[in-house]
């Protein structure tokens, strides 16, 4: 993958690493559980785009757009109606086409029956810090390298960063 389509870093005076990304931030737009995480995502890392997407529908919408991969970042909260089946889906459908996914849940015993996978993914409280935030960031970007390097021929475009 070229040098321009992996994110650009850049220390911070707080000692968190800040990164340049296009944030999909799916939940519930009626809801409160999620949105002190999305105000705080600032702080961690350096925003350039959030599309604040409130259904199942929207988030498999935005997931087809031809952005790379590599610069964008997904946080699903299981709040997204019909909670918590649509955003487990919207999270682990993500995670399989090679974005950047963070779960967000207060406990992983929300994960619906059929959906257990979702609990390889790294997650945060919608009340994590950002310093567990950053951490949660860094291990769905080495996810999210690992399975674009790892993907099947017919998926090569991942590989690309595309």
């Amino acid at each position: 993958m070229d040098e321009e389509n992996e994110p650009r870093r850049r220390a911070s005076g707080s000692g968190i690493v800040r990164v340049a990304f296009r944030a999909l931030f799916v939940g519930d737009p009626t809801g409160t559980s999620c949105q002190p995480l999305a105000r705080s995502l600032g702080t961690v890392v350096r925003v350039v785009e959030m599309d604040l997407l409130g259904s199942l529908a929207a988030a498999r919408a935005a997931f087809a757009e031809p952005e790379p991969r590599a610069l964008t970042l997904v946080l699903s909260c299981l709040d997204l109606p019909p909670a918590p089946l649509a955003g487990a889906l919207a999270a682990l459908e993500a995670d399989e086409l090679g974005f950047a996914t963070i779960l967000v849940t207060r406990s992983q015993r929300w994960i619906p029956p059929g959906l257990e996978r979702a609990v390889e993914l790294p997650w945060v409280t919608p009340e994590a810090g950002p310093l567990v935030l950053a951490d949660a960031i860094d291990q769905a970007l080495r996810r999210s390298r690992e399975r674009r390097l790892e993907a099947p021929d017919g998926l090569a475009w991942r590989r690309a960063g595309a």
